[in-house]
């Protein structure tokens, strides 16, 4: 006796080790779910989008030597040099340290040369630089944006798998409960036969009806264990068990985040961020575009030292040097080309932030119409269910006594049927379309819903 308890309390705690409750599946998807890790790194990587785009701040040491070999005597040449650079990206500067030394026949040189060069016009004192990072913030502000919307997004999608998964599981449990209706009513039907109070043509309509439900069973089932081996596979864990009234709560989650919320407006969504930086993006672009084909002026100030030796004499010199830089694009065709494009661009994200304004308010419309009408439509079918219901309960009881024909009581019961089947699938309909609602208006998150 204690065996077996023990072999039974070990079965259920096994059916609930692997039983999928609605916080176990939201937990497991997007745990093993590609596309969540996707997102994941996408929005990690954001995190060099602005060293990689700007110009790099390091030390650049190039050490160069050669030796020169005359073939028609001994006097060899060597030359080393050394130099040591530096941008300064914030404020536009370059700085270079450089010593040469140079052996020749009756020559030594050894010069030592610093310069500072200075953007006065095209980067004046780094401008485009401050400029390209505040663009380059701007662009990671509003892909972070998209990573957020990307995520609820997916977040979505597997909510609306779980509602179909359980209409799925309350069709195949209904088909279920309908087969067992129909077979009951055939045992009455055939008992009612044996005493000649039906007839066997009434026998064979029971018959007929009871493979009808079974055929239901068989289709039910299929649809069922085919969308739970697919989240199985998703979710890398077996279930066999499933919480069906997890289906209802969330539904009453989702219908009070719903109520509690402003209708949103299009100023007040992610959307609307993510537009607005993305035209500030593309606009700065199209800036600093638009200098790349500009001439610049640069000021250079810097310091000589010459300490050599030309046939037997000696040079020492030190000298100051002060100057102007001019460069002058002439033909870049690339720069030009590069500008226009970006122009485009600009006009393009202008375009379609109005096309999305005009989506977004499409969608609410529609969707504020489209809940009215589901949820006039779920009180509808549940109505009519419970009072097919009560209706098909009187009417058992008069076919029982003789006092109503087994084809209206059959269709009856298949009325029956189709209401219940209505009402599963408007249930997954006005769940759809909450959780639409609730991503229009940036309000669909886990942390809500668990």
């Amino acid at each position: 006796m204690k065996l077996i308890t023990l072999s039974l309390f070990i079965f259920s705690t096994l059916g609930l080790a692997n039983r999928l409750d609605l916080e176990k599946y939201i937990k497991l998807s997007i745990k093993n779910n590609p596309a969540f890790a996707e997102v994941d790194v996408d929005k990690e990587a954001l995190d060099y989008i602005v060293d990689q785009g700007l110009p790099s701040r390091e030390f650049i040491l190039s050490l160069r030597s050669e030796n020169g070999y005359n073939a028609d005597s001994d006097d060899n040449t060597t030359s080393t040099s050394a130099a040591l650079s530096k941008s300064v990206i914030e404020s536009g500067t370059d700085f270079t340290i450089s010593h040469s030394r140079v052996t020749r026949p009756d020559t030594r040189e050894n010069v030592t040369e610093i310069r500072l060069e200075q953007s006065l016009y095209k980067n004046a004192f780094g401008q485009n630089v401050r400029l390209k990072k505040s663009s380059l913030l701007t662009q990671k502000d509003f892909k972070e944006l998209e990573s957020e919307e990307a995520r609820e997004k997916l977040f979505s999608q597997i909510l609306k798998t779980y509602l179909e998964l359980s209409k799925a599981y309350r069709d195949f449990k209904l088909a279920k409960a309908l087969e067992n209706e129909a077979i009951k009513l055939e045992k009455n039907v055939a008992s009612k036969a044996k005493q000649r109070v039906a007839t066997s043509t009434d026998l064979k309509r029971a018959k007929l009806l009871a493979l009808l439900r079974k055929e239901e069973v068989l289709e039910k089932e299929t649809t069922y264990k085919t969308l739970k081996n697919q989240i199985e596979e998703n979710l890398s864990y077996d279930f066999t068990s499933f919480v069906e009234s997890d289906s209802e709560k969330l539904i009453k989650q989702l219908t009070t985040l719903y109520r509690a919320q402003e209708q949103p407006s299009w100023a007040s969504t992610r959307s609307f961020k993510i537009a607005q930086l993305r035209d500030k993006f593309n606009a700065n672009e199209a800036t600093l575009l638009a200098r790349e084909d500009s001439p610049d002026v640069s000021l250079i100030i810097g310091y000589n030292k010459d300490d050599s030796s030309r046939f037997s004499t000696s040079i020492e010199r030190s000298e100051t040097v002060v100057g102007l830089k001019l460069e002058v694009p002439i033909g870049d065709t690339q720069a030009r080309a590069n500008y226009q494009a970006a122009k485009l661009n600009h006009l393009k994200s202008n375009i379609q932030s109005r096309k999305d304004a005009l989506e977004f308010s499409r969608q609410k419309t529609v969707l504020l119409n489209n809940l009215k009408q589901a949820q006039g439509q779920l009180s509808v079918n549940q109505s009519k269910v419970k009072l097919t219901a009560d209706i098909m309960m009187e009417e058992e009881r008069r076919f029982s006594i003789g006092r109503l024909d087994l084809d209206t009581l059959i269709e009856l019961k298949s009325d029956y049927a189709s209401y219940r089947a209505a009402l599963e699938q408007s249930k997954l309909i006005y769940g759809m379309i909450l959780i639409d609602w609730l991503e229009l208006a940036d309000n669909l998150s886990v942390e809500g819903l668990l």
